[in-house]
Parts: C-alpha cells; structure tokens; sequence
C-alpha cells in the first residue's frame, strides 16, 4: 500500500484484517484495545472512499481504466 501498486486490495484486506482483530479483542473482552482498532478501521474506510482521487499510486501507471 505505500508505494500504491494493488492499492484497493490492501486496503480491504487491512480492513478485513482489523474486523477480525475488534471481533477477537470483544471475543476476549479486552474492550481498553477495541477503541484504538475502531480508530484504524475509520482510517481504512477514509482511504478507501478517497482512493478514487490518488494520483500518484503506481496502480495508475500499470493499470489504466
């Protein structure tokens, strides 16, 4: 996800990724981590609804629409 190339996938697979983290921490019921697991997930779905308008990942530049 830094350098911009398969952008899209890592985002939802970060995003997959932190909903199992908050399932499991509330499975253990660590509720102190879950706030801070919240705060990275409303990070994924901002990256995500703004990734329309990167322009300088390098999915651009190999995969042209």
């Amino acid at each position: 996800m830094l350098v911009g190339l398969f952008t899209k996938q890592a985002i939802i697979l970060g995003s997959i990724t932190m909903i199992i983290l908050v399932f499991g921490s509330s499975m253990i019921e660590s509720w102190g981590a879950i706030p801070s697991q919240l705060i990275h997930m409303l990070c994924f779905v901002l990256l995500l609804s703004y990734q329309q308008y990167d322009k300088y990942a390098l999915d651009k530049l190999f995969f042209r629409k």
